[in-house]
């Protein structure tokens, strides 16, 4: 059996599975994600790759809460989240602070009522240093992992 991706787009993709018999069964991804009252929190979702996730995760009818410690950042993809006709709050957070990840589940819970996906998104890249952490040499692999 040959899998052939005709169309794609951030909220569904139509695939078309051809068996030997040339039978078409036409599949629309939509139908098996369906997110519709499960609440996501995405580290990391003000920009990029966590954004990015965030607007799929919205799409496919989940509310949202982003954690980032770009607060501003974060506050505008929730607006553009609610635009979608899901909740979505935005949370100053620095994944690295036990203070920050306990404040970002309690306010998630408190809001959105619950939490059944948890998108680890943030963490250091080429650009960050230990001292923008905080944190000692050796420790900043420890502290993302």
């Amino acid at each position: 059996m040959n899998i052939y991706p005709i169309k794609s787009g951030y909220s569904f993709i139509n695939i078309y599975l051809t068996s030997h018999s040339k039978t078409m069964i036409k599949m629309n991804t939509s139908e098996l994600f369906n997110l519709k009252g499960k609440t996501a929190i995405v580290t990391g979702g003000a920009n990029g790759i966590g954004k990015a996730t965030a607007l799929i995760l919205a799409k496919h009818g989940a509310n949202i809460s982003i954690g980032d410690f770009n607060l501003e950042d974060a506050k505008k993809t929730a607006k553009e989240i609610e635009e979608l006709g899901v909740k979505a709050i935005a949370i100053e957070c620095n994944v690295l602070k036990d203070e920050d990840l306990v404040n970002l589940i309690d306010k998630t819970v408190e809001e959105l009522g619950g939490i059944q996906i948890l998108i680890n998104n943030a963490g250091g890249g080429a650009e960050v240093s230990k001292a923008s952490f905080g944190v000692k040499n050796g420790e900043i692999f420890n502290a993302l992992i």
